[in-house]
């Protein structure tokens, strides 16, 4: 309005006439808008040309913070078999699902989730492979025989032996594979292909881990991989968060709620906070850790957030919950992947069609326009979640897309 010689608004009222508000003299009055929109009449330096703009306010009727799973985006686990098992890995953009009927195997890859176009790899395994320890590093994929073997491959179709027995594989860091094996009585960490071995101490997971993370951390010029759960050599489940650095390893966290489970699922994403004084919103990078088989061996589904990395835990709020239509399950994978999404998407915001300029604000002024390129697409992150199994040990048949909804939401310029 710096340029305007009047600016009033009107307010339309429920069986009264519309009240007008100078806005120059009375610019920090309440505004309703609960009978619809209100007109900002603007007019121009000259005194003479108008101009009315329709102002609205849309009230969202989802929680922007809840963590929604879209029951209608659900989608079958690809793969041409009657399938038992599966394990999802990704390296180089691409996502690689095998799996299995029992005794025929099946490899399904895809750069795009979303648009659920698979693509068949020829694989003839000569051993039988463990599918649950099929992993990626940065350059390699590797997988242990159900004797504990290890074996590598650069396309997951031609695999050869690594000449090393392993009892777990950990995850992949960079180009590093990170396991433990069993050396008579004792278990060791082990690196490969560079050779690394250390004992571990009687606190430390042999197997039953989840998914390795790796991320970059400001304390460090090295990357740092984490990982949740798993049981220990005399059979206790675990609720330590552990950590690699490169080197070595480290349990990092302090008190959690999280109680021994094995198999959980761990996920990089997002979480927000909303100052009720300023209304302005934060965002955080917030772990996830979800599902995992108890002592007791039935299967949950809470889900704990950490915002320092895995050193502190606590319950996720209510809106990050699971909703009841996804089961309780161990051993499923999870995967942030970003999506563009439109100014038209479901749950965004929607663009104004841009009215045509009069002429004279286009000749030259002494202040330059505030105009702003209008926000038409912008980045959101959504998580796939794969498979697991259920107390029944059945192995879940779908994929489901979840997101946070406010990441949805067209971003205000």
């Amino acid at each position: 309005t710096s340029n305007a010689s009047a600016a009033q608004l009107i307010i339309s009222r429920k069986n009264a006439s519309d009240t007008t508000i100078n806005y120059f003299e009375h610019s920090t009055d309440s505004v309703d808008f609960s009978n619809g929109p209100i007109t900002v009449r603007l007019t121009a330096a000259d005194k003479l040309t108008t101009r009315d703009y329709r102002v609205s306010v849309n009230v969202s009727t989802s929680d922007p913070d809840s963590l929604f799973w879209n029951r209608l985006s659900r989608k079958y686990i690809p793969s041409t078999l009657d399938m038992t098992k599966q394990k999802t890995v990704q390296l180089g953009g691409t996502t690689y699902c095998l799996t299995t009927d029992g005794s025929e195997f099946c490899l399904m890859t895809t750069t795009d989730i979303h648009s659920n176009k698979w693509n068949i790899l020829p694989i003839a395994y000569t051993f039988t492979p463990n599918i649950y320890t099929f992993t990626a590093t940065n350059d390699m994929f590797y997988v242990l025989d159900l004797d504990g073997n290890l074996y590598s491959s650069a396309d997951a179709i031609t695999w050869n032996e690594c000449g090393e027995k392993w009892s777990h594989i950990y995850g992949g860091y960079e180009d590093s594979l990170l396991g433990v094996k069993k050396d008579g009585y004792d278990y060791f960490t082990v690196t490969y292909p560079a050779t690394q071995s250390t004992k571990i101490d009687a606190d430390f997971p042999v197997s039953g881990t989840s998914q390795l993370l790796t991320f970059a951390t400001k304390w460090s010029d090295k990357p740092q991989a984490i990982m949740i759960g798993g049981k220990t050599s005399d059979g206790r489940k675990l609720s330590n968060t552990w950590a690699y650095d490169g080197d070595r390893w480290a349990k990092i966290n302090a008190h959690s709620p999280i109680h021994g489970l094995t198999d959980m699922t761990l996920v990089p994403y997002y979480t927000f906070d909303t100052d009720t004084l300023t209304w302005n919103t934060s965002k955080f990078p917030t772990l996830l850790a979800m599902f995992g088989r108890n002592e007791g061996g039935l299967v949950e589904r809470t889900v704990y957030i950490s915002r320092d990395q895995g050193m502190h835990w606590k319950k996720g709020d209510q809106s990050l919950q699971l909703p009841e239509y996804i089961p309780s399950m161990d051993k499923a994978q999870a995967f942030v992947v970003t999506e563009t999404m439109h100014s038209r998407s479901l749950g965004g915001w929607e663009t104004m069609p841009n009215p045509t300029l009069p002429r004279w604000w286009t000749i030259e002024m002494p202040y330059q326009s505030r105009a702003i390129t209008p926000i038409t697409e912008w980045e959101t992150p959504f998580i796939y979640l794969f498979g697991g199994e259920d107390d029944a040990n059945h192995t879940t048949l779908f994929m489901w897309r979840g997101v946070i909804n406010r990441l949805t939401f067209k971003p205000i310029n």
